[in-house]
């Protein structure tokens, strides 16, 4: 006899099952995939049993939360690690989307054990929907909350430089745009409410193609911003006609270090444009005191942040990003964990006074903070604070 939670109803062998064991939880998957160490995968067959009754729901006129974390020391029952850490983030900051990070969930590596990249191939890209779709419909139906899905690309992976825009534009077509018609089909059939395609923030993604973007690239400034609409544009209508929910551009740019000329970007073809706030500074015997580089800064972005928002006719948008790290702060002496320590309330302090100051026409509808990143008890209370008057 199969043990107790073993989705026996919902055929453990892969074939196509005739009923659905709804005795069988999405916890009860978890235990199985971790217990298999990741060989025990659903498949999409299985894993349509728990969408059948999920609803979309709005989308909070405020968004506000932590963003999901990953246990990533370890492999080892990463499901439940994963699931608990999600629970545990809901409880003390509370939040009004459910937490959901597709890129902490198996598999991680193909059948001769070397670790996947994305776009996933085939067929690790359907293993991992498939148990996505699950995991999803265990969010939303345990908090009753909204849910974005987004495949944020693990920051380890090293971005393939592409020597031509032609080059490029095929990887887009022709590796990376089949992947995210397949996200966006599952989101679609689990009812998430929001769908972000980019695999990062879109001007990040071009800043790692150095041979055509930057100021090495060899493309003109103009050429770059033609070549980048045109690319925000293409994925939007390649991804449309399969997911009727809320598309989300994902964007950042340090226009203190960079200038103002991508704040020409337009989202217009997507519903929400997310942001990232993530301060930098530079040597204080050039620039300044800290203090004052960190209020230059969060006014920088949230004026060139206004900009690109009304270039896309007025979106809803929402921080996605809110998070501080000390190699950032090195140049002006906060390099180090416990210089960093001393000054880390004071950059939410500024950051949410910034936030706070902004008119209520500017449309701010949302902010989001990446707790794995906050180190002071300092900080947190802060956070916290901030949700509980938001």
């Amino acid at each position: 006899m199969p043990a107790s939670g073993t989705p026996t109803g919902n055929t453990p062998t892969g074939g196509t099952p005739t009923t659905c064991n709804t005795s069988v939880t999405p916890d009860d998957w978890a235990r199985l995939v971790d217990e298999s160490s990741y060989q025990r995968l659903p498949t999409q067959a299985e894993a349509d049993c728990y969408v059948t009754d999920l609803v979309r729901v709005p989308l909070p006129a405020f968004m506000k939360g932590t963003n999901a974390g990953s246990e990533w020391t370890t492999r080892v029952n990463l499901v439940r690690l994963n699931l608990a850490n999600w629970d545990t983030l809901a409880a003390v900051y509370g939040g009004n989307l459910a937490l959901f990070l597709y890129v902490s969930l198996p598999p991680f590596a193909n059948d001769q054990g070397v670790e996947l990249l994305s776009p996933m191939a085939e067929p690790y890209r359907s293993q991992r929907l498939a148990l996505a779709t699950i995991m999803m419909a265990r969010q939303k139906k345990k908090t009753g909350k909204p849910l974005v899905f987004a495949n944020a690309y693990p920051p380890t992976q090293q971005a393939t430089v592409f020597e031509t825009k032609e080059a490029f534009r095929n990887w887009i077509v022709t590796e990376y745009l089949p992947e995210k018609i397949a996200e966006a089909k599952i989101a679609e059939k689990a009812k998430v409410e929001a769908f972000a395609p980019f695999p990062v923030e879109f001007e990040v993604l071009t800043r790692f193609q150095t041979k055509l973007f930057g100021p090495q690239g060899a493309l003109t400034e103009s050429e770059q911003l033609a070549f980048a609409q045109e690319l925000i544009d293409l994925i939007a209508s390649t991804v449309r006609p399969h997911f009727t929910g809320q598309l989300v551009a994902n964007s950042y740019f340090n226009y203190v270090n960079l200038g103002t000329a991508w704040n020409r970007l337009n989202f217009s073809a997507y519903d929400v444009i997310a942001f990232t706030l993530f301060p930098s500074c530079q040597a204080v015997d050039l620039r300044g005191p800290v203090s004052a580089q960190l209020a230059e800064y969060f006014d920088t972005q949230l004026a060139n942040i206004q900009i690109i928002v009304r270039n896309s006719g007025g979106k809803r948008w929402y921080v996605a990003e809110l998070f501080a790290r000390p190699f950032a702060l090195d140049p002006c002496g906060y390099g180090t964990n416990a210089a960093f320590d001393t000054l880390e309330d004071d950059i939410y302090r500024i950051a949410f006074e910034k936030l706070d100051a902004l008119p209520a026409s500017a449309g701010l509808s949302g902010m989001f903070v990446d707790e794995p990143y906050l180190r002071t008890s300092a900080a947190r209370a802060r956070v916290k604070a901030y949700f509980a008057r938001h």
